[in-house]
């Protein structure tokens, strides 16, 4: 896959047709896993504009992903290698534990998160790889972080 650095974390795909392979997802856990941060993705989409993203995402274990939810957009996660664990809150707080992982794993890989719907994840294997999926066009007032949302609550 020909792609174009952004910054450190993040890449843009530059072919016409955008395919992935079991090579690019290897790669991209390896650049993970040797940055500095733990953290890369490649963008599937054009620009922040577009109406639709979809990212390649790779994060090594340590990485947090902060308890957040987006008002007016769902999103959806495929796992392609690894496994993290989803904590996902209700409207009346009651939570769910949802673990998700690639085709060795037996678990589910898929998940699709409802608009407004609290979430955040716990990864548990050294590197974790997903397919993310939501509407654009990117705004950071689309999500919304919950300070100290869970991260004492692990599952």
């Amino acid at each position: 896959m020909e792609t174009r650095e952004e910054n450190e974390e993040v890449l843009f795909a530059l072919d016409r047709l955008r395919t992935f392979s079991p090579a690019d997802i290897e790669e991209l856990a390896g650049r993970a896993l040797r940055s500095r941060t733990g953290k890369i993705r490649i963008c599937l989409h054009h620009a922040p504009g577009d109406l639709f993203h979809e990212m390649l995402v790779a994060l090594r274990r340590e990485v947090k992903y902060l308890a957040q939810f987006h008002p007016r957009k769902e999103e959806s996660y495929c796992i392609l290698k690894g496994s993290l664990v989803f904590s996902l809150y209700g409207p009346d707080g009651e939570k769910t534990i949802l673990p998700l992982g690639d085709a060795s794993t037996g678990r589910n890989c898929f998940v699709r998160i409802p608009a407004g719907m609290s979430h955040r994840f716990d990864i548990d294997s050294e590197v974790v790889v997903f397919l993310e999926a939501k509407l654009g066009p990117f705004s950071p007032n689309d999500t919304v972080i919950i300070p100290d949302g869970g991260e004492d609550d692990k599952p």
